[in-house]
This record gives structure tokens, C-alpha cells and sequence, in this order.
């Protein structure tokens, strides 16, 4: 036996899976509601605890943050009508 066949043999075989898996998200069933009171509710307490840890935070983040939670509130009331 030459070296090349020795060297072979000592290393493990390669195994290569060939599982395929494939996603497929119904385009069709996605439907879009208007919030309802309670989005609107939901909105207004991140809002608040996002003005309090502006408050305790005073940060750049913590500003945007709390920005971003008013208006958040002012979309979903807005839509809410």
C-alpha cells in the first residue's frame, strides 16, 4: 500500500446532506384590520414607558424613542378613527 492510499484511509468520510427545505408563506390569506381599541391602548402604554426612560435616560436613544411611541399612537389612533 502507497502512502496516498494510507492517507485516504485515515481521514473520515465526507458527508454532504442534501435536505431541502422550502418556505412557502400564503401571499393570498394575509389580510390587514384596523386597529382596534385595545392596539390603541397598547400604543399609549409603550408610548408612557417610553417617556419614562426618556426621562430617566437622557439620551439621544431614549428621545427617539419615545418620539417614535407618539407616533406610533397618533398612526393607530389616527386609522382607529
Amino acid at each position: 500500500m502507497d502512502s496516498s492510499t494510507k492517507d485516504r484511509e485515515k481521514k473520515p468520510p465526507v458527508v454532504n446532506p442534501t435536505t431541502r427545505v422550502t418556505v412557502a408563506f400564503p401571499l393570498s390569506k394575509i389580510t390587514v384590520n384596523e386597529p382596534s381599541e385595545t392596539v390603541v391602548e397598547l400604543a399609549r402604554l409603550v408610548r408612557s414607558l417610553a417617556e419614562t426612560v426618556a426621562g430617566l435616560a437622557d439620551t439621544a436613544e431614549a428621545r427617539a424613542l419615545a418620539d417614535d411611541a407618539a407616533h406610533l399612537v397618533d398612526e393607530v389612533s389616527r386609522r382607529l378613527g
